[in-house]
């Protein structure tokens, strides 16, 4: 059984926080969240017209990555996720809490690599300076 939260939450989400619109692109990033949330998004900005995209990640992946990944992997990465972001109309980001001190083992070297090569261009200068944005904690109290 369908929560109809979720689909109200989307529903929010899709028509007010991003006022997305037919023919837009949405990246929708799900970063240790249930799927149910995420399909509710995908269905809400279809049925606006919209194209949904969706990257579903996990902190744990990404601390081992970070841990055992190189430099150019990171470059990669962000060059990769960059090419999505400029191709993106609007952005939901979606986080859950589930262990908030998932990297906090991971090396300063390696954070400001990832930082330096994913963070700053894909989120920090291109999202927030050309798409539509929203970023919520999930659940939240």
């Amino acid at each position: 059984m369908k929560d109809p939260r979720l689909q109200k939450l989307a529903e929010v989400l899709i028509h007010h926080s991003v006022k997305l619109q037919a023919n837009e692109n949405v990246l929708i990033e799900a970063i240790g969240i249930p799927n149910a949330l995420v399909k509710a998004l995908i269905h809400t900005a279809a049925a606006a017209g919209a194209r949904p995209y969706v990257w579903v990640k996990d902190n744990s992946l990404t601390r081992d990555l970070l841990l055992n990944g190189s430099e150019a992997q990171l470059k990669l990465i962000g060059e990769m996720e960059l090419n999505w972001m400029k191709q993106m109309d609007a952005y939901i980001g979606i986080r859950g809490g589930l262990n908030v001190n998932e990297m906090s083992d991971v090396p300063q070297e390696k954070m400001k690599l990832y930082q330096d090569h994913v963070l700053i261009p894909v989120h920090f200068q291109e999202r927030v300076n050309h798409t539509k944005w929203v970023i919520l904690r999930y659940p939240n109290a």
